[in-house]
């Protein structure tokens, strides 16, 4: 080699070497981990920070004042990139972080308000809170200016820096957390109306039950033959938007209480296991605090940007959610004159105009107008595909003039609360989204409150179409369901209260919502705690690692494993179809790793429910069906009674198919596309080669190295262990990538030690690339694998990092 030669290669790599060990040392060094003491001006005690060896901070303050804003600076330290995109998408400034790309959604998230409503908000609030929240900004903000220099790696990337927050921003969040939680209620309420127009509304109810019965008799009497619904707002344009590239709070979770007289010590257990999406950093993120002025003590998950803790304990009582699924969001349409005027209340009224101006990263700042009514915001027509002489207008609890919606209120109460009767006044003012609370107090008390602001919908329009608001001259809405009529139970009979997002106050005092999730998740948390009364730590432990399916009952048990094991294969796969079918009829009906019948049967009931509901609504619409796929289950359920059911039927054909047919057609498929995906030999069909968990993050999908996981994983989307999303169904093929489940799970036994609560938080503490906490927790969450909390402060233990006032 001549040696210009080999001195330019040593240059090139010493060049690379160094841009390797600079980008190295810029990743770890990014949150200054290693510096241990600081002087603050908006602090006026010591402040002393402990990290465990999960990253997992305890903050210890002279004054809870100066709490908060250490809690926001740690905050900011772990997380800084992902508080600045929650930030950005409350903000609709999305475009101006990322790019161009994202200007649609930026209208979309404008045309929410969730970041302007978050100053009406604040003007709900005491004083009290309002210095809290601006502690906690102050803290974010001091954290941020002294790392300008230095900021976290996807800020270097896209060439942005962070902006700094206000109060109002924090409040915003509280958006970001309903839109997902909520929005949903729309794409049913557009579903609903495309499945009756393609199969008649009686029919409709079979594919998607309505579980409210007088909302499902009015939805029998609409007639959906006319102008209004041929024209309808599309749903596909609709779906381009909600399904927008962000940290999402997608609808789930486990939740329970045990009462000390079923347990083994005598004294309550909490469990809570929320199904969100699983992120890169984890929408959670633990922290214990300590104010030694007021005795402030309480240690938990609190959201980012949120101070507090909103899943945790303090020193008397302990607590957990839910999501309850409300239909809090309604659309109506309205007739327009002109596109200036809408007519509302028989007369014509002007638009409100708001002209947004949205800066684009790199580029020039779009400007843009939305149209708002006395209902709520117009989905933009361009967008959504909104017919020219309509304006389609979301109406949302959220952005309604409510003093009373105050989260961050409630969040603080509740840890500051003393027993149940605490916490039940405090979730008074919890309006958006809803959410199921369960609670206990060491004094033996256990409890369930339903939150949430649901709307009197008047005359009997419920919620579960587009409305007509141009119609009728009244108002749809007549204020909310007074908080002392929504469900408050106290130390049931039976020892345990348990929430899966299944129905749960079945009074039918007051229309609630239109859907629920399945009741599987439910019933198995139910048979368990039922049957014993001698409940322990590790039993909870066993019953949130739990992967049996309830559902596979439903199917298997009905005739369809019979009709497998009479039908006579042929064919080149016949050996192979012979033993699956033995395979299956042997398997536990657990969804683990090692188990080939669970693959055999999360494949097959994909496939079953296409082969059964596909050919009906390809009929009349080939797009129907792939929004209607995850809503099959349901129906499944009440299909599966009769072999001969109407809808077994493959209407493209001149035969008469029965459930029979279907289900060996289904198990044929089955067995072709696992051979496909994983090989011939059925032995090696584990469920685990096919189903793994990605924790993602937003920058994950062309920056691979962002995202943690792609590991086997246990559970499907009707475990306890849940897997949220599979597997689902896909032009393609089933899908087994879990990008949802646990995003947390807490187990608290209530005693005054609080010598025994555990958790485990995934995939770490740390936002940070290369940052040791930011993926230690991923195998403890396959494996189920918690960590101890220690509740009791040792203060002779050398803090990681000291604040010191000026």
């Amino acid at each position: 080699m001549k040696p210009i030669i080999k001195k330019i290669l040593i240059f090139i790599l010493i060049v690379m070497l160094s841009s390797v060990l600079g980008l190295y040392f810029h990743i770890k060094n990014t949150s200054d981990y290693s510096i241990t003491e600081g002087t603050f001006s908006d602090i006026k005690g010591e402040v002393k920070v402990y990290r465990d060896e999960k990253g997992i901070p305890t903050i210890i303050a002279e004054y809870e004042r100066d709490l908060w804003f250490a809690q926001g600076y740690e905050n900011a330290r772990d997380r800084l990139w992902q508080l600045e995109f929650l930030r950005a998408v409350a903000a609709g400034e999305l475009s101006e972080l990322i790019g161009e790309s994202l200007i649609d959604s930026d209208i979309y998230l404008r045309t929410l308000s969730m970041r302007s409503i978050a100053d009406e908000k604040y003007n709900y609030l005491n004083a009290e809170l309002k210095d809290i929240l601006n502690q906690f900004a102050a803290g974010i903000n001091t954290f941020i200016t002294d790392h300008l220099h230095n900021p976290p790696l996807e800020f270097t990337i896209l060439g942005t820096t962070p902006k700094l927050w206000k109060a109002q921003d924090i409040l915003s969040i509280q958006g970001v957390m309903a839109r997902t939680l909520s929005i949903g209620a729309l794409n049913r309420e557009l579903l609903r109306v495309d499945l009756a127009k393609a199969v008649g509304a009686e029919k409709a109810l079979e594919l998607f039950p309505i579980e409210y019965q007088k909302a499902a008799d009015y939805y029998l009497t609409q007639n959906f033959d006319t102008e209004t619904y041929s024209t309808d707002v599309s749903l596909l344009e609709l779906d381009k938007i909600l399904t927008m590239p962000t940290y999402g709070f997608d609808v789930g979770s486990n939740n329970w209480v045990v009462s000390g007289d079923k347990t083994a010590t005598g004294n309550p257990i909490l469990n809570n296991d929320p199904h969100l999406e699983l992120q890169t950093p984890s929408i959670w993120w633990q922290v214990s605090l300590y104010a030694r002025d007021t005795g402030f003590h309480v240690e938990g998950f609190a959201l980012p940007a949120v101070p507090g803790v909103m899943i945790g304990h303090n020193e008397k009582v302990s607590w957990g959610v839910t999501n309850t699924g409300t239909d809090a969001v309604d659309l109506f349409y309205f007739n327009t004159n002109d596109n200036d005027q809408y007519y509302y209340n028989n007369t014509w009224i002007n638009f409100e105009n708001e002209e947004i101006k949205i800066k684009v990263k790199d580029g020039a700042t779009v400007s843009h107008t939305i149209k708002r009514t006395v209902y709520g915001p117009v989905l933009d027509p361009e967008l959504f595909g909104v017919p020219e002489d309509k304006a389609y207008v979301m109406r949302w609890t959220l952005l309604e003039d409510i003093p009373e919606d105050q989260v961050t209120r409630s969040i603080i109460d509740i840890n500051r609360a003393k027993n149940i009767t605490d916490i039940h006044n405090a979730l008074r003012y919890w309006g958006v989204p809803g959410q199921n609370f369960v609670f206990a107090d060491v004094d033996g008390n256990i409890a369930y409150q339903y939150t949430g602001f649901i709307p009197k919908r008047m005359n009997n329009t419920y919620g579960v179409i587009p409305q007509n608001g141009s119609n009728n001259g009244f108002e749809h809405w007549n204020g909310y369901i007074d908080y002392d009529d929504h469900l408050y139970v106290v130390n049931p009979d039976k020892g345990f209260f348990a929430t899966a997002n299944q129905k749960i106050d079945t009074r039918e005092n007051f229309y609630i919502t239109d859907a629920y999730a399945n009741v599987y998740r439910g019933e198995r948390i139910n048979e368990v705690l039922e049957a014993d009364d001698s409940i322990t730590i590790d039993d909870m432990k066993t019953l949130q690692d739990d992967t049996k399916t309830l559902y596979a009952d439903v199917i298997l048990d009905s005739f369809i494993l019979d009709t497998l094991k009479a039908y006579k294969f042929t064919g080149d796969n016949a050996d192979t179809l012979t033993t699956a079918v033995k395979i299956l009829s042997e398997w536990n009906r657990r969804m683990d790793r090692e188990e080939i019948g669970a693959s055999l049967f999360a494949t097959f009931s994909i496939y079953l429910a296409e082969f059964t509901y596909k050919d009906n609504l390809d009929k009349v619409d080939t797009e129907l069906f792939p929004r209607y796929a995850g809503l099959a289950p349901k129906a499944l359920r009440l299909s599966l009674q009769d072999k001969n059911n109407f809808w077994f039927d493959d209407v493209s054909t001149t035969e008469i198919e029965s459930g029979a047919e279907i289900a060996i057609k289904a198990f044929e498929a089955t067995i072709d596309f696992l051979s496909e995906e994983i090989g011939v030999n059925i032995q090696s069909w584990q469920y685990g080669e096919i189903h793994e968990v990605v924790f993602s993050h937003v920058m994950g999908e062309s920056l691979g190295f962002f995202n943690e996981g792609n590991k086997p994983s246990d559970g499907s989307a009707f475990t306890v262990k849940a897997a949220g999303g599979t597997p689902r169904w896909s032009p393609e093929g089933p899908v087994f990538k879990q990008g949802h489940g646990s995003s947390l799970r807490m187990i608290a036994e209530v005693e005054p030690s609080w010598d025994n609560v555990y958790g485990i938080l995934a995939p770490g503490s740390s936002g940070h690339l290369l940052n040791k906490n930011r993926a230690d927790g991923v195998e403890d969450w396959i494996e189920n694998i918690y960590h101890h909390w220690a509740f009791e402060i040792d203060f002779d233990v050398t803090p990681n990092f000291t604040y010191k006032p000026e």
